[in-house]
């Protein structure tokens, strides 16, 4: 889990996770600062002056302001961060490469906990915070918010908090949460990709070559689906989430 970011002014702490609607979370928290901002600026603002909480002050700090945490389906999370940080990126993080492909990707989770901050379970467990498991436990949280829904999750925890709030802080681009995926369907994607492998056995540096993310949907066997469900089982139970591909055998 990255550092939470405080607000002394509103009396409300947020924390949230790499791939979790951190760009929104922190441009959100910029806009009701009055922080000025060029584009992307939010991810180094909200770590500077008063804004962050270390971990080992954070019951101290935090006593009796709104706690608010943000979560997202692991299985979409997954593959956002392969989409950007291995597919857009180019980057190698974790272990994990552009010469690998997607299911080796996931298998791989299986076999260690992620470590990456964008991969780190959400609740606890490793990343930036390693020792955040056993504070968990102890935080009661005012406010879960789900990436899913965080335009009207922000809407709404601000109405509760009395902040002002305006849509238009997040029209600009880069700041939306329209998807980066393919829409064509397994079987275009497959011809494209040569049709002899399935997408998720594909080298993932293919999909850069090519321009072209599939969807989740179009990645995910019931294997894989099960290894990011025993690995995230922890998130899924807090946040609310079940296996959308526990009943399936090959992607759709």
């Amino acid at each position: 889990m990255f550092y939470p970011t405080i607000s002394d002014e509103h009396r409300f702490v947020v924390c949230h996770n790499g791939k979790c609607g951190s760009s929104i979370v922190k441009l959100w928290f910029c806009r009701l600062h009055g922080i000025g901002l060029a584009q992307g600026d939010q991810h180094t603002q909200v770590y500077r002056g008063p804004y962050l909480c270390a971990w080992r002050v954070f019951a101290r700090r935090c006593a009796g302001y709104h706690k608010i945490i943000v979560g997202r389906d692991p299985w979409a999370r997954v593959v956002s961060f392969v989409a950007h940080w291995i597919v857009r990126c180019g980057r190698t993080l974790d272990g994990h490469s552009p010469a690998h492909s997607f299911a080796e990707i996931v298998r791989a989770l299986g076999s260690r906990e992620p470590r990456d901050p964008h991969l780190a379970l959400q609740v606890g467990g490793g990343g930036m915070a390693p020792a955040t498991a056993a504070l968990d436990r102890d935080v009661q949280w005012d406010a879960v918010l789900h990436m899913e829904t965080l335009e009207a999750d922000l809407k709404g925890i601000s109405e509760r908090l009395g902040l002002p709030w305006d849509a238009r802080w997040f029209d600009r681009s880069g700041y939306t949460m329209r998807s980066a995926y393919s829409e064509k369907s397994r079987a275009e994607l497959e011809r494209l990709f040569g049709g002899a492998r399935a997408l998720c056995d594909v080298p993932v540096r293919e999909f850069a070559q090519r321009k072209t993310m599939p969807r989740p949907a179009c990645l995910y066997t019931r294997e894989l689906s099960a290894v990011v469900a025993r690995v995230y089982a922890r998130d899924c139970a807090f946040f609310g989430y079940a296996d959308p591909f526990a009943a399936r055998v090959t992607p759709d």
